[in-house]
């Protein structure tokens, strides 16, 4: 079966355009003999697929049309045709069209079938403003074009005039009845860079060819593509691999999404066309200019416990968003509206949780938030509390306990490592645990690190590895794993700490000013951020800080003392029924009061409480209950706008190759 009889048996029933006209939306699949026909509503896109596994290229469609022109110039023309109407959203200019009946002559931009399909036409009732093109690049290097073209031109205007696409393969461009503009034709394919993946064998850019392609799709694709590239350039640059195990990891998780696009969050509330909910606040001197998270998504927060002491034999558990990577001076309701739309990216994958229950758990963030500024909050919890506490919810009274019991038995040492017959523990190498042999360039930092690192008194390294596959954002940070003792002959003081590099903070929007210049480095950024944000500055007891080879470092404990919240955990007690829409409002309440507990212990870049600032600014843009409004509209908006561009996303890894086609955008790049 040849591609021109895949066209040929092609055939848009008028019940699935009215299913698009009608809102339908994603990808609508018929499958046509031996040809699957993709359609995808977004982006105007048709293609063929001869199996899951291999696309045709452009060039197919070149040698399909050399052996027969006449079939496919016939087809490909019907196809057009018929795909106006599919992708003109229901405004069409002549009911009768379709026999399908229900479709309203509302746009005069829109065109209609003529009677014949053997020799259909688009018809325009009004001019459209300029000839659109699109191409595509197959796989075997070659790019296909179709265009829009009128023979009187556009601009003298062509109310009822046949305006012809025209599909351009080989050497000229042809139309079943050769009515070409010359002033916009070119040559129909150049050679271009393979790509990696290929594109569908055609790309019928249906919608410019009915002149009612939506801009707005292509120009968001482009702007999502261009974030997220900038955003993992120096990655890209040093390991491009890495960053395509994190592309995929956002592609098939949306709270990994989520994680992983903070900068193209914060690129679009920094753009005045966002279209989103403004904000009633930051209105006060030092409103935007509070030390913040960044991001304190749920999987930010760890339950954190420090070293006994002699004056502390049993310190106290607390809750802190324990990543202070994205950490620095900005809006204080930036870290709300980041901890709201965790929340609802997280509720959305939650099988009945309904919009009740997802309104009510953010209407609990909205408290929590309220209730931490308080200087009386709740922030830590005392070990022989934990079983009959009241201060907080099932969730995080669950990881309290997994603390206790987990880390008296040294759960995580005893995984990664174990025991040998000898006594002695190496840690475990292997895909199970993503720990691989250092570089003889990573054992020379490491060394570097453990010299110039405060690290605890008698530190003796054991042994080390390189972690791979750890978080989202950071996923392509170089991270070490060190198995350590205090020199002690016997096993009971080994433990685990992680050495990470930290990465560069996004960039805040509502900052009138970058504050360049407050922090000579990153390491020294999160070292004074973790003095004022958490609870406590030993919160995590190694957390120490240093600059080795022009990168900055932080060393991070490891051990089940310290437990983290994980979204697929709750996905899966909620599944079970073990959690209900109470546990997921205490948990929205908890963390954004931990959230607001940070905050308010903090200063201000100028040195005032924020606190003091914070709760002034929310009393000026019309207190407690405008802040729950707000956040209600926000987090709704921010949410669709997240879901939309994760399907960009996965279609721009399916179109551009798993870099996102960064190998084509930045010299150097080596996928």
């Amino acid at each position: 079966m040849t591609v021109a009889d895949g066209l040929e048996h092609l055939d848009w029933r008028g019940s699935e355009l009215d299913d698009r006209a009608q809102g339908g939306i994603g990808p609508q699949l018929e499958v046509v003999d031996e040809y699957d026909v993709i359609f995808v509503k977004e982006t105007g896109f048709m293609g063929f697929i001869e199996d899951p596994h291999r696309h045709f290229g452009a060039g197919a469609l070149a040698a399909e049309h050399k052996a027969h022109p006449a079939r496919v110039e016939s087809t490909v023309w019907q196809l057009s045709c018929r795909l106006c109407l599919a992708l003109c959203k229901g405004r069409y200019s002549d009911p009768e069209c379709l026999d399908a009946g229900g479709f309203q002559p509302v746009s005069p931009a829109c065109g209609r079938i003529g009677a014949g399909t053997s020799s259909a036409r688009v018809r325009f009732s009004a001019p459209l403003p300029r000839a659109c093109i699109r191409s595509i690049r197959g796989s075997d290097g070659l790019r296909a074009r179709w265009s829009l073209r009128c023979p009187k031109g556009w601009d003298a205007g062509c109310p009822h005039s046949e305006c012809m696409p025209v599909l351009q393969v080989g050497a000229a461009a042809t139309t079943p009845s050769c009515h070409i503009d010359d002033t916009v034709s070119e040559p129909s394919f150049d050679r271009v860079a393979p790509m990696k993946h290929a594109h569908a064998v055609i790309g019928l850019w249906s919608a410019v060819i009915a002149g009612c392609a939506d801009v707005e799709d292509h120009s968001r694709a482009a702007f999502v593509q261009g974030v997220l590239v900038d955003d993992n350039r120096i990655w890209l640059y040093r390991y491009a691999p890495v960053v395509a195990e994190k592309f995929a990891s956002m592609g098939r998780d949306r709270y990994d999404f989520m994680r992983g696009s903070v900068a193209l969050h914060f690129a679009d509330l920094e753009r005045p066309t966002h279209g989103g909910p403004s904000t009633r606040f930051l209105n006060v001197p030092d409103a935007t200019a509070v030390l913040i998270f960044g991001d304190p998504h749920p999987e930010n927060a760890t339950v954190c416990r420090t070293n006994p002491s002699a004056a502390e034999p049993e310190p106290p558990l607390t809750v802190e968003f324990v990543d202070l990577d994205a950490a620095g001076y900005g809006p204080w309701i930036l870290d709300l509206r980041r901890l709201a739309l965790a929340m609802s990216v997280l509720m959305a994958d939650l099988p009945g949780c309904s919009e009740t229950c997802r309104q009510n758990a953010l209407v609990a963030v909205a408290g929590g938030y309220l209730d931490g500024l308080e200087p009386a909050a709740a922030v830590s919890i005392a070990a022989a509390q934990v079983s009959s506490t009241e201060d907080w919810g099932t969730w995080l009274t669950e990881l309290f306990e997994e603390s206790l019991e987990e880390g008296a038995e040294q759960k995580k040492v005893n995984r990664y490592a174990p025991e040998d017959v000898d006594g002695v523990r190496r840690l475990q190498l292997g895909p199970d645990t993503s720990l691989v042999s250092l570089t003889i360039d990573e054992e020379r930092i490491l060394t570097e690190l453990t010299k110039r690192m405060a690290l605890p008194t008698n530190f003796r390294m054991l042994d080390a590895a390189r972690r791979l596959g750890s978080g989202v954002s950071s996923l392509a940070a170089l991270r070490f794993v060190v198995l350590w003792d205090r020199g002690l002959d016997e096993t009971t003081d080994d433990a685990l700490l992680q050495m990470r590099e930290v990465i560069d903070a996004p960039a805040f929007p509502g900052r009138p000013n970058r504050a360049m210049g407050v922090f000579s480095s990153n390491h020294l950024r999160v070292e004074q951020a973790a003095k004022q944000l958490w609870t406590r500055p030993d919160a995590d007891p190694l957390h120490v800080t240093t600059r080795v080879d022009g990168l900055s470092w932080k060393t991070l404990s490891w051990t089940s003392y310290f437990q983290d919240v994980d979204h697929l955990d709750i996905v899966e007690e909620w599944v079970e029924g073990s959690i209900d829409e109470q546990d997921l409002a205490d948990l929205g309440h908890d963390l954004a009061r931990s959230l607001a507990a940070s905050h308010a212990r903090a200063r201000t870049m100028t040195g005032l409480s924020s606190r003091s600032v914070i709760l002034a600014d929310i009393d000026s843009g019309g207190g407690s209950e405008a802040l729950e409004v707000e956040l209600l509209s926000a987090a709704r908006s921010d949410l669709e706008r997240l879901v939309s561009d994760h399907e960009i996303f996965v279609s721009l890894l399916e179109t551009e190759g798993p870099l996102l086609g960064a190998e084509y955008l930045l010299d150097g790049v080596l996928p």
